[in-house]
């Protein structure tokens, strides 16, 4: 398969626009073959995890729902007492003066979220778009320590043609 004219090589973040498209053509992908091993992805589209931050919730304006707390909500994973949100960089830029951050809490205390902050918003992303940032968005060390990720990650990448086995 040739690469169409609005092929860009290289990595790529989420947010690209029409990203199922622009994979299909950067992967060669068949829709008739077999599914695609989500760990080849990692090589088209970058994690959207600048850094994370820990704080005293609830969460607030801007940021959605991801990680775990994403995954609770379209799978069967079962979420940890701290939800995860993700905010866009200019919004942590704007309200980080605002917000209680914490360095240590315990992991009972369910006061607390984790704000991972994004290079962008996710409400401006579509469903395969937000689903393919948060299955980036984890580590390989925090894929290895919950193997139950990858099974929740599998469950909604399916139908796109991807699976996430030991991902």
């Amino acid at each position: 398969m040739a690469p169409s004219p609005d092929y860009r090589p290289g990595l790529v973040m989420a947010n690209e626009p029409q990203l199922y498209h622009h994979l299909k053509v950067a992967m060669a992908i068949d829709p008739t073959a077999a599914p695609v091993d989500l760990r080849e992805v990692r090589d088209f589209v970058s994690s959207p995890r600048l850094f994370d931050v820990y704080i005293k919730g609830p969460a607030s304006a801007g940021m959605s729902p991801a990680g775990d707390t994403f995954l609770d909500m379209h799978t069967l994973l079962a979420d940890k007492r701290q939800k995860t949100y993700a905010l866009s960089l200019a919004d942590w830029e704007v309200c980080k003066g605002r917000l209680s951050v914490v360095r240590g809490f315990s992991p009972k205390d369910d006061s607390i979220i984790c704000v991972q902050v994004w290079p962008f918003a996710v409400k401006t992303l579509d469903h395969f778009q937000t689903v393919i940032a948060v299955a980036m968005s984890y580590t390989r060390a925090e894929l290895e320590a919950e193997s139950r990720i990858s099974s929740a990650l599998d469950s909604l990448v399916e139908h796109f043609g991807f699976f996430a086995d030991e991902f």
